[in-house]
């Protein structure tokens, strides 16, 4: 039986487009909204990655020229575009594509921003107990969820079997010194789709810096990093978004923190999915049983310094699982959020009583009834009172 149809698989990538630009949109709103700004603001907006960017900015001192915008404009989407052309898995001439069709024991040369991405993500790999993998590819296209649509029937066990092969981190090697990256697999291909929007965010945050702003909100589909105030003066307003139900499938809000110098980003299985024979399969993949997440955690929000480890995070935990992601929260003292549908039966591998720190559970008496919610020590802090 089909899975789905390649119009269908066309179909579903433009609802999550647009799915990711209305929740972008909606935090974009939340954040500077309240009153009229009494700074001078900058806005503006863009695609890439095959989704969206939005900057607001306020000028450090005194009203800022347009000329001067237009420049940084042009140096964001530049800096965008070779993020694109290092990472993307959608472009064929990309480094990590080209990485992805080498044959065994061949090695290349890569630039800065694939040579720091690529060891942040098997830094996070390590620390996540294999929860986050850079070389889950090969899945995450059989699954029908990255650039190649292998999708006309559910994959074998077999065949997952044979995929998470090719997960093995020893399967490429990488000098952090010279950057040559070398493949020992040719089956083995990189992804690095769950880091990359987060580290273009600090990318543009870093050049914000160097130009001598401090005030900022940047948004990468759907990752944040903000920075000093908002125009009102205060603390820059985020809302964690409620998960979509049957009941209710708008946007709403479910929490609301208060943040500076800091990034946000959250995943969810309930806006990139398909559904075969009444199963929901998501698209966080996880790397440990090669199967699309089958848990009740529905969505996890990580706040970090860096926008980079909060993305990888949240990536990693949602795959993990509510009790695995409590522990690991807890282990690495990550700032982390979680959502749980209740009306889920809870499977997951990684049970026990030791690897769930009730001590640091939470509950919000105000999330809707499908949901319960859960947050680590070090989110308490950016929670509104």
């Amino acid at each position: 039986m089909l899975m789905r149809t390649e119009s269908t698989l066309q179909k579903s990538r433009y609802q999550l487009l647009a799915a990711f630009s209305l929740v972008a949109a909606f935090l974009a709103l939340t954040a500077i909204a309240g009153c009229e700004p009494k700074a001078q603001v900058h806005q503006w907006s863009g695609q890439t990655m095959g989704t969206f960017y939005r900057i607001t900015l306020l000028p450090s001192s005194g009203p800022q020229p347009s000329y001067q915008t237009a420049e940084l404009r042009a140096q964001v989407d530049g800096l965008l575009r070779d993020i694109n052309r290092s990472m993307s898995t959608y472009q064929a001439d990309s480094e990590i594509s080209i990485f992805n069709s080498l044959k065994s024991e061949s090695c290349v040369l890569i630039g800065e921003d694939f040579l720091t991405v690529l060891s942040e993500a098997l830094a996070i790999a390590g620390a996540s107990k294999g929860a986050f993998n850079p070389l889950v590819a090969p899945l995450v296209n059989r699954w029908g969820f990255g650039p190649i649509k292998q999708v006309s029937r559910l994959p074998t066990r077999a065949e997952v079997e044979s995929l998470l092969e090719l997960t093995h981190l020893d399967n490429i090697s990488l000098d952090d010194t010279s950057g040559q990256l070398c493949k020992r697999n040719n089956r083995a291909q990189l992804d690095l789709s769950a880091i990359a929007k987060g580290y273009a965010v600090d990318r543009i945050a870093s050049l914000f810096t160097e130009q001598g702003y401090s005030n900022y909100l940047i948004d990468v589909g759907g990752e944040l990093k903000v920075s000093g105030l908002n125009p009102e003066g205060h603390l820059w307003r985020l809302a964690i978004e409620q998960p979509i139900t049957q009941a209710a499938a708008t946007l709403g809000i479910h929490e609301v923190v208060h943040v500076t110098d800091h990034a946000i980003a959250t995943s969810g299985d309930y806006r990139n999915f398909f559904e075969h024979e009444a199963q929901h399969y998501s698209h966080t993949i996880n790397p440990l049983t090669g199967y699309p997440a089958q848990h009740n955690l529905v969505s996890v929000t990580v706040i970090a310094k860096h926008a980079a480890t909060a993305d990888a995070w949240a990536t990693a935990l949602l795959a993990a699982g509510p009790e695995q992601a409590r522990y690991l929260a807890v282990q690495h003292e990550l700032a982390v959020y979680l959502i749980e549908r209740d009306n889920r039966t809870h499977h997951n591998e990684f049970s026990g009583s030791d690897l769930d720190p009730l001590s640091d559970r939470t509950r919000n008496n105000d999330v809707h009834d499908d949901f319960s919610a859960w947050h680590s020590r070090g989110f308490a802090s950016f929670l509104t009172q």
